[in-house]
């Protein structure tokens, strides 16, 4: 569902609630990178946004090679 506080938003991690939203386009073009950097913020909730970019991003790159390298499959 959209983050209900920021349309304009891929995700939001509501630490309070114990939710994170995705919104629908973001998992269109950056899915895993998102889903991966609201987890980062979910569980290291006091690492600085500079950090969780750096490794969410890195993730999601790690996960397109492997689905590029298995069919498409990330397991």
């Amino acid at each position: 569902m959209r983050p209900p506080i920021k349309e304009v938003t891929d995700g939001l991690c509501d630490i309070e609630n114990k939710t994170i939203y995705i919104h629908p386009d973001a998992l269109k073009t950056c899915g895993i990178e998102t889903i991966c950097h609201e987890l980062i913020h979910a569980r290291l909730w006091d690492v600085c946004e500079e950090a969780v970019a750096e490794i969410s991003e890195l993730t999601g790159e790690v996960c397109a090679w492997a689905a590029q390298h298995n069919d498409g499959v990330i397991i």
